[in-house]
């Protein structure tokens, strides 16, 4: 499905406030619009399979405080239809209600292929109506595994493992084309053609799953691409996933085609191409394609016109039948991979003779493109790497020889000897870039004849964070490159080592992933949990649970992450649907922890613990902490786990389960203070820091012990680790997601602003430019992580410990959200949002945005001699608590745009979109509606 999200602060309302008939509004209030609308979150989607589609939109207005009070929405079977107001599919009617988000479609029965338009209209809490929305649309794909017609097709005869096999069928199309529809299940990765284009723009499609279990298909309306008359329809097939040749296992030894093309003739007359064995096949000029090895193109081997409907394909064979993959068929509604930017080189250099080494000055997923004229025949060689060999200056390919093979992110390009020159660029696998290696070359090149291709999946990336501190801007940037080189329609391990997703979420879901606007991303990653879990409940610990890494029995402190990334999910879109869907699988993995458990707690059973935990010098980590207690931090999970099913069994209406499992939750939180809680010593187990922090950010710690705990705790950070979170995954996230809260985010700021090892400043002074999974970097280690294994950067490009996010945008900047540890409650969605900036160090500004399903939420703030400046900017149909920091300073005055509304101690009203304002001892808050605040806090040293 072509889908982009594309929420953004919006110009719209004051083109409409400004024109009729936008602010034509009774007695001339200011105009509410509908400012842009998604479905399914996504802006006019093709191809989806949801029998209940929901609507979301996002409002603008040019008054402070204003909420919706009603909504109408209209679908409609035609444009015509919906322009005369003419709900003929769904007419919901005047609602009373100010939900925005997710409001699912309850009209007619909606078909396979059927196009539907939409709008709606909203009314403000003084009963003015908006205009209606711009008109929307959304079409359905194939809904029944029946209608497909075809046959799964591909090469046939002899060795077809690792080729990439080209498909192609000539059709005639008897008059104008009304509207053409392609749906294809190409895997492992495909690309198509249609009378010599490329249709799409998407690489590395479609998104990978557990084939056994499903297989995604995407679609595309190629209407403009046909004409009368004679056609062809072309794919080019890669292995991805799905036939990954050794050291992988992959599911088959080929890769296969599956496909129907649905055209509508202007006289009504309808015609479908099915793929079957009357397609002609054969083998491209990619004669190797892997995601260790990278890929071998013979431009020599190209069939020169084969994408035209005149090619003569007489010496082609006729595609072979394929078995089916096994998997139910389903539309890819996830965002595709795509060439997202795109690099120029910092610096090129020649090591040897005949060796050029490009330098793009960041770690980044993809690959390059290169340009290049020589004689036919001509062999470069494109070595892709992290780091150079000191010595030499060549790339160093030392972890790949360790990990994999020789060649191992390598690409080969074999010349046709094109006299105008060509360039070339890799179709089916990715690589880990920074450093790339040219040899083999005709002539010398320019520094021009390179560019790196950044690939991730295309995912809405708007938000961002700077402050006075340069350090953390330069760390902040480090998160987000790693953001990206995990995002391939999965949750990617990393860019060489491991090509899968572990389900140890913890990090990386709580922190940049929710920083980011990617609902339809953590939807496919909830629904690949689902489908790992086995008959008995258990859930794999990798996920999809490919052939390579089919894990059989599932850590309580890894799959026991499935229920929590679908709380903070819910918390953060306010997406009931997914408490929906997943409820009962989350009820079978909290059941089958019941069978591990003796006496409420699981002593036995899994294998996880902190993990990548620092020694005292770098190269000293261990990969699992031989310290904190494992058993207590499985049974932690199983505590957390049991407390969301309880809460969503609640919300869902399951009143029996909500009681079961919330006194579960109770029977384990009351086990482990038995067990573990050590009250006289002011900590739990084995008094490591990961224990500590893992009660407190668990809401484990009775009240009567927290202060104390919480004292021990930041005494053994500040003394015992020199001010370092001497800790691993689980308990430097717990850090991020709690000690703020707790009142101490100053630990956290002087943890984080050092170039000290261990720390994110130590891997920017190691010249790092994302963040690692060892705190080393690129050393050889002696410690428990493997003795004399080389670390990479590449290895070690992992979202792991991006939990740092959290301290400069819901601590610095101040813009709550949910937690992922502990049993806390939010509202849903940002429908009610926290702002309390925490002005720490030496900064003198900081400021914040993030995407919601509400719209986006802004913080800049900027300190002064007398005082500090707060703006704040919150959505429509939202309200929100901000808090301006005393800085210790007394007697404050607080202003608003140069209205007073904090003096003496007391609340002044008056001002538009605040209704209130507290003491809160080190800050005054108010409470507000939508719109932009700007505050300004002035008071005296005495």
């Amino acid at each position: 499905m072509l889908i982009r999200i594309l929420f953004a602060l919006s110009v719209i309302s004051a083109v409409c406030i400004a024109a009729s008939p936008c602010a034509a509004e009774t007695g001339g209030a200011p105009a509410l619009v509908v400012a842009e609308t998604t479905c399914e979150y996504a802006v006019n989607p093709v191809g989806i399979d949801v029998l209940r589609p929901r609507f979301t939109w996002v409002l603008d207005a040019g008054r402070r405080g204003t909420m919706q009070q009603a909504y109408r929405v209209l679908v409609a079977g035609s444009p015509e239809k919906l322009a005369a107001d003419a709900g003929d599919l769904w007419d919901s009617g005047k609602v009373t209600s100010d939900e925005s988000v997710n409001i699912a479609y309850n009209g007619k029965i909606l078909s396979s292929r059927q196009q539907c338009y939409w709008k709606v209209q909203v009314w403000d809490d003084r009963g003015h109506a908006s205009p209606w929305s711009k008109p929307a649309n959304f079409e359905m794909g194939l809904l029944e595994q029946s209608e497909w017609r075809g046959r799964w097709i591909g090469l046939g005869g002899g060795k077809t493992e690792f080729v990439s096999p080209l498909l192609r069928k000539k059709f005639s199309v008897a008059g104008p084309v009304k509207r053409a529809t392609l749906y294809a299940a190409g895997i492992g990765w495909s690309e198509y053609y249609l009378n010599g284009k490329r249709i799409g723009d998407a690489v590395l499609d479609p998104a990978t799953t557990d084939y056994d279990k499903r297989v995604l298909y995407v679609t595309h309306d190629v209407t403009k691409m046909l004409k009368t008359g004679d056609n062809a329809l072309g794919a080019m097939l890669g292995n991805g996933w799905y036939c990954a040749p050794p050291p992988d296992k992959g599911y088959a030894d080929s890769p296969r085609l599956l496909l129907e093309l649905v055209v509508e003739t202007a006289d009504g007359k309808a015609q479908r191409l099915s793929s079957d064995e009357t397609w002609r096949a054969t083998a491209g000029p990619i004669l190797k394609n892997d995601m260790w090895g990278g890929e071998s193109y013979d431009a020599r081997l190209e069939k020169t016109g084969w994408l035209d409907a005149t090619y003569d394909d007489s010496s082609w064979d006729s595609a072979a039948e394929k078995p089916h993959p096994g998997g139910r068929l389903e539309a890819q509604m996830i965002e595709p991979i795509r060439v997202n930017k795109t690099l120029k080189a910092r610096k090129m250099t020649n090591p040897k003779p005949n060796v050029y080494v490009y330098d793009f000055g960041q770690f980044f997923g993809g690959w390059a493109k290169l340009k290049v004229k020589g004689p036919a025949g001509t062999k470069v060689t494109l070595k892709y790497a992290d780091t150079l060999a000191p010595d030499t200056g060549l790339v160093d390919k030392q972890a790949h020889y360790q990990m994999y093979k020789k060649d191992g992110a390598t690409d080969y390009y074999v010349l046709k000897g094109d006299p105008a020159g060509e360039t070339y660029e890799p179709r089916f696998t990715f690589h880990p870039v920074q450093y790339v290696q040219i040899e083999g070359l005709p002539t010398a090149p320019a520094i021009t004849d390179l560019e790196g291709r950044v690939v991730y999946s295309d995912v809405n990336m708007a938000g961002d964070f700077e402050c006075s501190n340069e350090l953390l801007n330069q760390i902040h940037r480090n998160c987000v490159w790693t953001f990206q080189n995990e995002m391939y329609g999965i949750e990617l391990d990393c860019l060489f080592r491991e090509h899968w997703g572990w389900l140890v979420t913890s990090s990386d879901a709580s922190t940049l992933f929710s920083r980011k606007h990617i609902p339809l991303f953590w939807t496919k990653f909830l629904d690949d949990a689902k489908n790992a879990q086995y008959a008995d409940g258990h859930i794999p610990d990798v996920v999809p649970n490919y052939p390579r890494k089919k894990r059989f029995t599932g850590d309580p402190a890894f799959a026991g992450n499935y229920p929590l990334v679908a709380w903070f999910v819910y918390q953060t879109y306010g997406d009931r649907r997914i408490l929906e869907e997943h409820y009962f699988s989350m009820k079978r993995w909290v059941n089958y922890l019941t069978t591990l458990a003796k006496d409420n707690l699981i002593m036995e059973g899994g294998y996880y613990n902190d993990h990548m935990v620092p020694g005292e010098k770098p190269g000293q980590e261990k990969f699992l902490s031989t310290e904190t207690s494992a058993p207590m931090l499985w049974s932690g999970y199983y505590y957390l786990g049991s407390w969301i099913v309880s809460q969503t069994a609640k919300i869902l209406g399951h009143e029996a389960d909500a009681a079961t499992y919330g006194k579960l939750a109770d029977d384990i939180r009351a086990a482990m203070n038995k067990k573990w809680l050590r009250a006289a010593d002011h900590c739990y187990a084995n008094d490591t820091l990961t224990c500590n922090i893992f009660s407190l950010a668990m809401g484990l710690v009775p009240e009567e012990n927290r202060q104390n705990i919480l004292d021990h705790l930041v005494d053994q950070i500040t003394k015992k680790g020199r001010g370092h979170l001497m800790m691993g995954d689980i308990g430097v996230t717990c850090c991020m997601d709690a000690l703020a809260a707790l009142g101490r985010p100053d630990v956290l700021y002087n943890a984080v602003n050092t170039v000290e090892f261990p720390g994110w400043g130590y891997m920017v002074k190691q010249g790092g430019t994302t963040i690692w999974e060892s705190w080393s970097g690129n050393v050889r280690l002696t410690g428990s992580f493997g003795k004399g294994h080389i670390n990479s950067y590449c290895e070690f490009s992992m979202p792991m410990f991006t939990s740092v996010e959290k301290l400069f945008q819901n601590t610095l900047a101040g813009i709550d959200g949910p937690r992922y540890f502990g049993a806390h409650l939010m509202t849903p969605g940002f429908r009610e949002i926290r702002i309390r900036p925490q002005v720490l160090g030496d900064l003198t500004y900081a400021n914040a945005h993030i995407l919601t399903v509400r719209g986006m939420v802004a913080v800049d703030w900027k300190r002064n001699e007398r005082g500090i400046t707060v703006k704040a900017t919150i959505p429509v149909n939202a309200r929100a608590k901000i808090s301006i920091p005393k800085l210790g300073l007394h007697d404050v005055l607080v202003e608003e745009n140069g209205k007073p509304v904090w003096r003496k101690g007391a609340y002044v009203g008056g001002a538009e979109g605040i209704t209130a304002g507290n003491d809160e001892r080190d800050d005054v808050t108010f409470d507000t509606g939508s719109g932009t605040f700007i505050f300004t806090l002035k008071g005296s040293d005495k």
